[in-house]
């Protein structure tokens, strides 16, 4: 891994030391922990969702929420 940092480190010219390539590495990382946990999240509500509708327009309601949501 820090083959790779020194790799990405050599090809930027917009940070000084290679501790800052650390942080924004940590950084998207993080971000990108809490999207996937969002999104995980939902696609669980909306499968439970779909496992209990009862009827069509329980799942053309579901069909309108996920439309939103991708939007």
């Amino acid at each position: 891994m820090v083959c790779l940092l020194a790799e990405l480190f050599e090809g930027r010219d917009d940070l000084t030391d290679i501790d800052q390539l650390k942080a924004k590495v940590i950084e998207k990382a993080d971000l990108f922990a809490i999207v996937m946990g969002a999104t995980f999240a939902k696609k669980q509500h909306f499968e439970k969702a779909l496992e209990q509708a009862e009827t069509l327009e329980m799942l053309d309601h579901i069909r309108q929420e996920i439309d939103k949501w991708k939007t």
